[in-house]
């Protein structure tokens, strides 16, 4: 079959990686923006430290139960179309919303609402995008482009989107909704030029397309085939449990023992960003210098007393500097993680692993909040860190056998059948 004529294979502004990187900056400051933005908002309509957590929960919850759909969807159609589709369905939510905060309408259902709605979309959008970069540049340059891709990622969300957003949602939630919804626009109409390669249809009676539930399976047992990947996963999953415990409640950790006003939320998440970026710019060395096994079980017990110091010692400058580090010790984690899983997975099953890896991991992140917020509701915010301590020891056992010969061995391998 004759692929269509695509951009430039390069990671620079211009071309086809350009313009995915311009959509993904636009819907990430959207994406920041709200979800820093919420729970500010959420903050205006109750105090109960269980139902500020919920937002959180709001969000997570759709992101698992769509991670693996949308996986079958990146590799089943067109990956410019479902860009565009995913950021036109965020508009048309969120301008339903803005009807109805214009009405007087603030409720924390609507609240609840948006979250889910972002939280549903984003997987497909995150995903898809993902999933298009290998189409985009050379296999040489799949480590730069996700650093660029992710470190913008990051800049958008946190260190731009979230001050924006906890100050906007204070401001007014009218304006507050309006401005994520002009950007996913923005978002649309840039992806909506891009130019992919067209790949090779597969035919109905192939069991890559014999059906949803038979898409679900390939991706699952790809990745069950491999022991590295699946035991990542398995990780993945427990660490979000225990990080998504204590940063569900991290708006009311700011303006409870921290004694800081509402927005000020907005500015520790824009500390994670900062980390972030530093993470994206050292990482490629780093994991380069050091092997993906000695950066996971450093950055994991660097994490580990992250949580430790900001439950002990609920103090601002501590937390400033606890947020800044796990900024920079997750886009690490993340960036290996990710590439492995490029090198690996062969670009017709791409999107439904990630997806399975991003169901295992996400499955587990609305759970912790649940308990994080019960237990914050019982005996306050700083005990829920204890949780996130625990869950990092455990996955630091876990990470025993992931070594460097086992990561040689995983790329070496020849892909299993599906």
């Amino acid at each position: 079959m004759t692929a269509a004529t695509a951009s430039p294979r390069g990671i620079g502004v211009r071309g086809g990686f350009g313009r995915l990187w311009l959509g993904a900056g636009a819907s990430n400051l959207a994406d920041g923006i709200l979800f820093a933005g919420l729970p500010v908002l959420a903050l205006q309509v109750t105090e109960s430290p269980a139902l500020i957590a919920g937002v959180a929960v709001a969000i997570q919850l759709p992101m698992a139960l769509t991670a693996l759909p949308a996986g079958v969807l990146a590799d089943r159609y067109d990956r410019r179309r479902l860009l565009v589709v995913g950021n036109l369905v965020r508009v048309l939510g969120l301008l339903a919303a803005v009807v109805a905060v214009a009405l007087g309408d603030l409720r924390l259902a609507v609240v609840y609402a948006v979250a889910a709605l972002v939280g549903s979309s984003e997987i497909l959008v995150d995903t898809t995008a993902q999933t298009t970069v290998p189409s985009l540049v050379e296999r040489g340059d799949l480590g730069r482009a996700h650093a660029r891709l992710g470190g913008t990622q990051v800049v958008m969300n946190d260190a731009v989107g979230a001050p924006l957003g906890s100050f906007l949602a204070g401001a007014g939630a009218a304006a507050f909704l309006a401005t994520p919804l002009l950007l996913f626009a923005l978002a649309a109409a840039v992806v909506l030029r891009l130019r992919l390669p067209q790949r090779t249809r597969v035919e109905r009676s192939d069991p890559l397309t014999a059906g949803l539930r038979r898409d679900l399976a390939d991706g699952t047992r790809y990745l069950a085939a491999h022991p590295l990947l699946r035991r990542l996963a398995l990780i993945a999953c427990i660490f979000n449990f225990g990080n998504m415990a204590f940063f569900a409640l991290m708006p009311v950790y700011v303006t409870g023992p921290l004694g800081l006003p509402p927005a000020a939320y907005g500015w520790f998440l824009a500390g994670v960003a900062l980390g972030g970026v530093l993470g994206s710019l050292v990482a490629d060395r780093l994991l380069g210098r050091f092997g993906l096994p000695l950066i996971l079980r450093t950055s994991t017990v660097a994490i580990g007393g992250v949580f430790a110091s900001l439950g002990l010692f609920p103090r601002r400058d501590v937390a400033a500097a606890a947020v800044v580090s796990a900024g920079v010790l997750g886009m690490v984690w993340n960036l290996g993680g990710r590439v492995l899983r490029q090198t690996i997975v062969p670009d017709a099953l791409l999107g439904r692993v990630t997806a399975t890896v991003a169901f295992v991991a996400l499955t587990a992140a609305p759970l912790g909040g649940v308990l994080g917020g019960l237990i914050a509701e019982q005996h306050g915010v700083r005990w829920p860190a204890a949780v996130s301590v625990v869950t990092i020891a455990i996955t630091f056992v876990l990470l025993r056998p992931v070594t460097d010969a086992a990561v040689d061995a995983a790329t070496a391998a020849v892909a299993p059948g599906v």
